[in-house]
């Protein structure tokens, strides 16, 4: 976010390799079912939206019950609250409680005895919804951990049929598996080991941009390395092989510029192993996850987009959540669940070792010539050069002036709801990823943090996705807005100034 971002996400997942919608895959694996007549008169009046959502809670459950996802205790999501609401700034509609009860009186019903979901419990009085909402400190955000009665729950929030937002309607989309596969991916991420430190001076989401874009060969050796792995690998042998020969090519890059192969590892570990996560929780229930953008199905682990004129954010974040898929899924090949029950044992806030590091425990890190013969003949066999032509064709540094502004990015205002709200795009029309903006005079009182924003610091700036809402209680009068940066475009546009 949703995975692939990712951002994320999708993030964190745009940038996948695509295949068509209507390819001739089996019929039904991107059907949701919805468990119509299935279960109690109350479970049957139930919108066909929430029994969808219903069902992919059920596989996600069946799916970590096999036990060879990741060996985590808590990796399914228990228990779950699956909210209804319009939009980030509304009331909560209704609740329905998964695998937890409250001793409050409320409505249960019963589904499917075969999704072994358990009696469910709504929640709909405008008391209990109002103290749940109390606990969500993100709106904007469609998932995440709140705190309940006691208890820390997982949430998602359901897309309703009037649903409003920006550049889609806020919500999962019941009807498409992308709903489950994206939020058990972030889910994941709460479960993951984040301790790790970057290289001192070194800052990701600016250096990680200038230093490929300058180096051609830099980006061919990401992708020769990635194109090592993106196999399906059928024995340990041919793992190991294939592990090796990544090493050698990694470390030559590591040879370029260190610091920023450091950083890359920490990523490559934290969204790869959740993309493996989320690909083998879709591959064990026999399902393909659609995109909402583009209508064609995700794979594990992504590849190349097609289209050159795409390949910016690929090459420069998307390639951490390939690659480290692939070595995921190469090492499970290799060692089966050794590496996954090391990195499960660290918690959240420790450092665990990073997909490299476990490669290197199980296989030995070639030297001197042994690694240059790897290396020329991963170079010879796919071609490196022609890559490095490809890369050199798709011109990054023209992709990137391209993002450009020659004055600042697009301010949509919307008046449809109470309050300020501010839709950040680029000048072609779509949305700036991840705006981080600087608001004056003073921040605490003109941004909402309940509503929209997801990181705010003590200095004023905030990082939030889709949109800024100010503080309807706004004095009239000129309030400065700088959008510091983007995810698309790092370094800060002059000034907006707008009348509320």
């Amino acid at each position: 976010m949703v995975g692939c971002v990712k951002l994320t996400a999708g993030l964190l997942l745009a940038g996948c390799h695509f295949e068509d919608a209507d390819d001739g895959a089996p019929h039904g694996v991107r059907d949701v079912p919805d468990g119509a007549r299935m279960g109690d008169a109350a479970w049957n009046a139930l919108p066909t939206s929430v029994r969808q959502h219903m069902f992919q809670v059920s596989e996600i459950y069946r799916a970590v019950g096999t036990g060879t996802i990741m060996p985590y205790r808590n990796l399914a999501p228990r228990p779950l609250l699956l909210l209804e609401r319009k939009a980030a700034d509304t009331e909560i509609m209704s609740a329905f409680m998964i695998s937890s009860r409250t001793s409050k009186p409320s409505e249960i019903i019963v589904g499917p005895p075969q999704w072994a979901l358990g009696e469910i419990q709504v929640l709909r009085d405008a008391t209990s919804l109002a103290e749940l909402d109390e606990g969500i400190l993100y709106k904007q955000q469609e998932f995440g951990f709140v705190k309940f009665r006691g208890q820390t729950f997982w949430y998602v929030v359901m897309r309703s049929p009037d649903a409003v937002g920006f550049p889609r309607p806020y919500g999962f989309d019941g009807s498409t598996w992308y709903a489950s596969a994206t939020w058990f991916h972030e889910h994941f991420h709460g479960l993951q080991p984040h301790g790790y430190t970057l290289p001192e001076g070194w800052n990701p989401s600016r250096d990680r941009y200038v230093y490929p874009a300058a180096d051609v060969h830099f980006g061919g050796l990401q992708w020769l390395e990635n194109v090592v792995l993106v196999h399906r690998f059928t024995s340990a042998n041919s793992a190991r092989d294939a592990l090796e020969t990544f090493l050698a090519i990694r470390d030559k890059r590591r040879t370029l510029f260190p610091d920023m192969v450091a950083t890359y590892e920490q990523t490559e570990t934290l969204e790869g192993v959740a993309s493996y996560a989320e690909g083998r929780f879709l591959e064990i229930i026999g399902r393909e996850a659609i995109s909402p953008d583009t209508g064609k199905v995700y794979s594990f682990p992504q590849k190349i987009p097609e289209d050159p004129a795409t390949w910016l954010p690929f090459f420069f974040g998307e390639f951490e959540y390939s690659t480290g898929c692939a070595i995921a899924q190469a090492l499970t090949v290799l060692v089966g669940s050794a590496w996954k029950d090391s990195y499960c044992s660290y918690a959240n806030e420790e450092t665990a070792p990073t997909l490299v590091g476990y490669t290197r425990q199980y296989v030995t890190t070639p030297v001197g010539e042994h690694a240059e013969r790897l290396y020329q003949a991963a170079a010879h066999t796919y071609g490196l050069p022609r890559l490095e032509t490809r890369i050199r064709e798709a011109n990054f540094v023209a992709q990137w002036r391209a993002l450009d502004f020659t004055e600042p990015a697009v301010v949509k205002q919307d008046h449809s709801a109470p309050g300020f709200i501010m839709h950040v795009t680029n000048k072609d029309g779509t949305p700036a990823r991840f705006p981080r903006l600087r608001l004056t005079p003073n921040p605490t009182t003109t941004i909402d943090s309940d509503v929209t924003t997801l990181f705010a610091n003590q200095d004023g700036r905030a990082s939030a996705d889709k949109a800024i809402t100010l503080r309807p209680d706004l004095p009239p009068g000129e309030h400065v807005v700088a959008i510091v940066e983007t995810l698309d475009f790092p370094n800060p546009p002059s000034n907006l100034i707008y009348t509320i």
